[in-house]
């Protein structure tokens, strides 16, 4: 880096003598030094590296290729995530479970979209169940989605940042492909896009993270689950499950046979976001603008619909304030589970509510009806944001003795989100909702009131 560049880009003052002292502390201080980067033509040659960054400091980030699982009996995926990462799996011994199946086999179908432009999509091959898997696939890669924490990101200290490691991507996708199998490189070449780079960026779905001090997210390219296109009222969710390195689909509502299946391609809040902030974010990241039916709005109706979905905005992140965290749309808990539990308690209120007579049942039950009838409206919703809600509602009906209700919202909250995320409190609804509600332990608590 030139020292003078600097001096005049920055407008700085100095006289040539404290120039050439700055100068020499410039040239010899590691901190001023940019960082570099390498790439491996023969990555056979080089234990799996692609790239390496040697940073200011001497440290080295490599980018390194990799196969998971390592037995060969299922389905394997090609890796390219950062070194620390590989280590951190090779640590743990890491040895994905079997592939699971779905719920049913023959699902699903692929086919055109009914979206025009948009290629093929997944529909529904029969009619589908609320809840079930309707696909499980492990994916044909998984990569790196950013840089790893030791790279600095002051642009003074380095050029290459973005501009070049674009380029090693670049490099890096070219290499990746060559290390596909040829089944795989067949299912990748079938995916939409123009050419490989393309189809990275117009298939991949977000995992999340994976071991390793690198905490960003990783994507991940799928044969049938990177057709589903997108909504922002989706029917199917996709859970990726890190034990059996694999992705299902399940259904969020029921859907009759011949549907076209749409996922949420945003982050976990993206379908609370409006209709700008939504459109911005999908045309940044995928190329396209949404069509689905909210998008479609105009006008006041359009107003009206950004209005409710801020409304769920604001209550999700005001609830994950108090709760400190909820389960991530990957099926992972961004918290123990104790700590979960406790926040949950916290956020429902509800052991105040039931010792607190001054405090109406209407006061209680209102927060929570209103999201209902926002979800409803709206057709969006994010599982574990329902599930707080529609608790809220079993608890305080069931300790109203309203059993109707009890057991109408006990169904809904077990529809929400898989029994794993919060254990044996899956039991909690099905005990309400099958069994005898006036057994649970605030049966008719307060049943004087009447709502």
């Amino acid at each position: 880096m030139n020292l003078s560049a600097v001096v005049k880009r920055r407008g700085l003052a100095i006289s040539p003598r404290n120039f050439h002292r700055i100068q020499r502390c410039y040239s010899s201080d590691a901190s001023f030094q940019q960082s570099t980067l390498t790439l491996f033509e023969n990555i056979s040659e080089n234990s799996g590296k692609l790239a390496q960054i040697t940073l200011p400091d001497g440290q080295a980030c490599n980018l390194r290729l990799l196969r998971y699982p390592w037995n060969k009996t299922e389905p394997t995926t090609a890796c390219l995530v950062w070194g620390h990462t590989k280590d951190a799996l090779d640590l743990l011994a890491f040895e994905p479970q079997p592939i699971p199946a779905p719920t049913r086999p023959g699902s699903y179908s692929i086919g055109p979209s009914t979206i025009p432009g948009a290629g093929l999509g997944m529909f529904a091959a029969r009619d589908l169940v609320l809840g079930e898997a309707i696909a499980v696939e492990r994916p044909i890669t998984v990569l790196a989605a950013g840089l790893p924490p030791e790279v600095p990101a002051d642009a003074d200290l380095q050029k290459w940042p973005w501009k070049a490691l674009k380029e090693m991507q670049g490099r890096a996708r070219g290499a990746f492909m060559e290390y596909l199998t040829e089944a795989q490189r067949t299912a990748f070449s079938a995916l939409y896009g123009r050419d490989d780079s393309q189809r990275f960026t117009r298939n991949y779905v977000e995992i999340g993270r994976l071991p390793g001090r690198y905490g960003g997210e990783h994507f991940a390219v799928f044969r049938d689950i990177s057709r589903v296109n997108h909504s922002c009222s989706p029917n199917v969710e996709l859970v990726w499950t890190r034990d059996t390195f694999c992705a299902s689909l399940h259904a969020r509502k029921p859907i009759p046979r011949g549907t076209e299946l749409f996922r949420s391609y945003g982050p976990n809040t993206f379908q609370y976001w409006t209709r700008n902030e939504r459109q911005s974010t999908l045309k940044s990241s995928y190329s396209f603008e949404c069509t689905c039916s909210s998008c479609s709005l105009t006008g006041d109706a359009s107003a009206e619909s950004d209005a409710r979905r801020t409304i769920l905005y604001q209550d999700f992140v005001g609830g994950q304030e108090r709760i400190g965290a909820l389960p991530g749309p990957q099926g992972a808990l961004t918290a123990s589970d104790d700590a979960v539990r406790t926040g949950m308690e916290t956020l429902l209120g509800f052991h105040s509510w039931v010792d607190d007579h001054s405090v109406p049942a209407t006061q209680f039950l209102a927060p929570s009806e209103e999201f209902a009838r926002i979800v409803e409206e709206e057709d969006c919703w994010i599982g574990a944001h329902s599930l707080v809600h529609y608790t809220r509602l079993m608890l305080g009906h069931a300790t109203l003795g309203n059993e109707d209700q009890a057991r109408y919202w006990a169904r809904h909250a077990a529809e929400q989100v898989p029994g794993k995320y919060f254990g044996s409190q899956l039991e909690d609804y099905t005990y309400v909702e099958e069994d005898r509600p006036q057994d649970f332990p605030w049966w008719n608590a307060r049943g004087h009131e009447k709502v």
